[in-house]
């Protein structure tokens, strides 16, 4: 990157593509766009706002809304001025919200609506006694600024933008699977050197279409979803809510997402399910042309020779089968990128036979955020791909996963001791991830360390190979496997309740709004052959003595997963303690 600062950087695409659409959000059912000059000047009119108000470089402001075109205007506005964003997830429960707000004591929160506003009104009173609060949407209430007003102040001064990429420009709350999240501070340096490494291994151009719908308070949406669109020329177009992200992606027609691995096992689960509602002969002419798209490809990764004939086929059977699956995607897709958490390979393999490649990555808040990515033109399913050329990984000797460079983090804000134990005396930051570097320099990925099973036998368990493994069964939404300390593996598993109830229907199993049909001998007996089935390949320990199903998902409402939806295991198994203590007859 040319300049300093994610601004700075972003003012020099203003005066490139000062026409190319930047965001797009959804007005009377159409997209609505704005370009980059008047995205811009929105910018410059919200910077005039700070200015007046007095806020100084330092400053922390808070934003606590669902992503749209707002989001990046506050997030820019307070680059250039040099003040510190603190995005909150909008999932987060109140303990959350109180935590972060004492700590980071912002000058003003940015607020989307009247329901997160009830929702930060529920938190003490007292830390938001001298906060400001200004709201997206227009609320009649007392002390609420409407965002609008403050694009209406007159600039009386004239102030530089700040060109200081050591500053931090963002304090990044982790949405750890345990405790309180900690603030990861990043600077400009930090983001932009993360950024221009990434585009080494995926190009990004001025003319691609991002998607948004993963939450903009998380680090890669903000990041890879966002910033580098805007520091290319790139265009963002926003989904209403989860319900309509079918229906905005088609609208968009986007040609780059910014993806979780659960997003593509749900579309995956949905195909199959399609499939076996249809004819046999749709189904033998699609398995017939994912059979053939599966050897083209083969062929291409391992760089064997191709017969005239096959590419031929299955370009033709590609406009015949595939191109309804594209079209769920908006049709215009090239390339996907999943990170977050493990997708299975198998998956993977699947949707580039469909014609939608999906690469994979890994990375942290704390190293704002990808360390590694699989490249566009050299990919491997099952691995995060190429360490980025400005870090160093190294694996230590319990294979923890261990990162420096310019990406990585200053610190945690207000936690010594939480940097201390993170980032050691050589700079290393210590992910508490497992992995190796294969033979072809592919990351790979084993599981987190704090997540590892000790049997009281001895044997060590990765929980997350044996959970993608039982996730992967039709009849299986979610599962966390359950042991540490203990002779033998247990499970709760939470069904596919969609398609366990076609099950029950075909086979005259009543089935009633309690769910108390998952107590039945017939449904137990069917999940233990399933299960047993799905671990048949597993060594005899990682085996599932026993388990239980669960009438309801694990969800962010009971505080059980992450914003990105990984399962925060602590609090599944406080939840669930009472089920888990008869696993072992306690």
């Amino acid at each position: 990157m040319d300049k300093k600062t994610i601004y700075l950087n972003f003012s020099e695409v203003v005066g490139k593509f000062p026409n190319n659409t930047c965001l797009a959000h959804i007005e009377n059912g159409n997209y609505k766009k704005i370009n980059y000059r008047e995205l811009n000047n929105l910018i410059l009119e919200l910077v005039s706002y700070f200015n007046e108000s007095g806020f100084v470089s330092g400053d922390r402001i808070a934003i606590f809304s669902e992503n749209r075109w707002e989001w990046p205007v506050v997030d820019l506005a307070c680059n250039y001025l040099g003040l510190i964003l603190v995005p909150i997830h909008i999932t987060y429960g109140n303990k959350y919200i109180e935590y972060i707000i004492s700590e980071t004591k912002p000058r003003v929160i940015f607020i989307a609506n009247d329901k997160l506003l009830n929702t930060f009104y529920e938190i003490d009173k007292n830390l938001s006694d001298d906060l400001q609060i200004i709201s997206f949407d227009k609320i009649e209430k007392e002390n609420i600024k409407h965002f609008q007003d403050t694009l209406k102040v007159e600039n009386t001064k004239k102030i530089e933008p700040v060109n200081d990429e050591n500053i931090t420009t963002t304090i990044i709350y982790t949405s750890g699977t345990t405790g309180m999240p900690k603030g990861a501070m990043l600077s400009n340096k930090n983001i932009l050197t993360n950024i221009e490494n990434v585009l080494k291994y995926v190009p990004i151009y001025s003319n691609d279409r991002f998607f948004s719908f993963l939450p903009l308070s998380h680090v890669l949406e903000r990041v890879a979803g966002h910033l580098v669109s805007l520091t290319l020329g790139s265009s963002i177009y926003y989904s209403r809510n989860p319900k309509t992200l079918i229906d905005d992606i088609k609208l968009a027609h986007p040609t780059i997402l910014i993806c979780v691995p659960r997003i593509f096992e749900r579309i995956f689960d949905k195909i199959q399910d399609n499939l076996r509602k249809g004819s046999k002969i749709k189904n033998n002419l699609f398995y017939f042309a994912i059979k053939n798209k599966s050897k083209l490809n083969s062929f291409k990764r391992h760089n064997k020779k191709i017969n005239f004939f096959l590419p031929i086929l299955c370009n033709i059977l590609d406009k015949i089968v595939f191109k309804k699956i594209r079209n769920i995607f908006g049709g215009n897709l090239r390339l996907a990128i999943s990170g977050g958490s493990s997708l299975d390979k198998r998956i993977a393999r699947f949707f580039e036979d469909v014609g939608v490649k999906v690469i994979e990555g890994y990375g942290l808040t704390e190293t704002s955020p990808i360390v590694s990515v699989n490249k566009e033109s050299k990919y491997k399913f099952g691995t995060v791909g190429f360490v980025l050329e400005n870090l160093e990984v190294k694996i230590a000797d319990d294979k923890e996963i261990l990162v420096r460079g310019e990406s990585v983090m200053s610190g945690y804000y207000n936690d010594k001791n939480a940097t201390k134990q993170s980032i050691d005396r050589d700079n290393f930051f210590h992910t508490g991830d497992l992995g190796f570097l294969d033979k072809d320099g592919f990351l790979n990925i084993i599981g987190r360390k704090k997540e590892i099973i000790l049997l009281s036998t001895g044997k060590n368990i990765v929980p997350i190979n044996i959970e993608l493994a039982l996730n992967f069964d039709k009849y299986i939404n979610q599962s966390i496997v359950i042991g540490h300390n203990e002779k033998y593996l247990t499970a709760l598993i939470v069904p596919d309740f969609d398609e366990l109830e076609k099950y029950c229907k075909e086979n005259n199993i009543n089935i009633d709004d309690k769910k108390s049909y998952l107590n039945l001998d017939k449904i137990g007996n069917f999940y233990r052959a399933r299960i047993n089935s799905v671990l048949k390949d597993f060594s005899e320990y990682e085996q599932i003595v026993h388990f239980y199903l669960l009438p309801r998902q694990f969800d962010e409402e009971h505080d059980e997963l992450t914003p990105t939806l990984k399962l925060k295991r602590e609090i599944i198994i406080e939840h669930f303690n009472n089920i888990i203590r008869r696993f072992y007859n306690k």
